[in-house]
């Protein structure tokens, strides 16, 4: 869902403007500071649009990831080597680089779709999702959770991002 549309008016968040879909007129008028008069609304180039209280739209774009994976380094290699459980700090950086990828990942640590729905329930943004996702799976796999794991599941998932900025958390350490 790129865009909401409707025949009462179109908001253009970057412009700050609306136009009444009805009206022929191409001038575009200050949105409006309450409400416009219409029940509904087109919303161009957004990703995360809140409605009301309850309901919230996400449609976010897929963050281009590296398509060649990263060069081979101790740090990456120390990192698929690791048999230490995940910690709050691991899950919470990889959590944010995971994205609109979430979905798939999920899959991958074996989370069956209707699962998967309960880490949208009343999130603010994809790295909650994320992070709700990887608390979940460490959960259930106890011991088993392993930054081994974590780190080959995320390299499959092509998250290479997250993949690196775990080899230098785990640097820094």
């Amino acid at each position: 869902m790129s865009d909401i549309q409707s025949d009462a008016v179109s908001f253009e968040p970057a412009m700050g403007t609306y136009r009444p879909m009805n009206n022929s007129s191409p001038s575009p008028q200050q949105a409006p500071e309450s409400g416009s008069g219409g029940s509904s609304v087109v919303v161009h180039g957004s990703s995360h649009v809140h409605v009301g209280s309850n309901v919230t739209l996400c449609e976010a774009l897929k963050k281009p990831r590296p398509r060649r994976p990263p060069d081979s380094t101790p740090q990456l290699i120390a990192l698929f080597r690791c048999s230490s459980m995940t910690t709050d700090r691991q899950l919470l950086t990889a959590s944010r680089y995971i994205g609109s990828g979430w979905r798939d990942l999920a899959r991958r640590l074996g989370f069956l779709g209707a699962e998967t729905d309960d880490f949208e329930y009343r999130a603010e943004s994809l790295q909650e999702i994320s992070y709700r996702l990887l608390r979940a799976w460490r959960e259930r796999e106890s011991s088993a959770a392993t930054v081994e794991r974590l780190a080959k599941a995320l390299w499959d998932e092509e998250a290479y991002d997250a993949v690196v900025q775990l080899a230098q958390l785990g640097a820094s350490q």
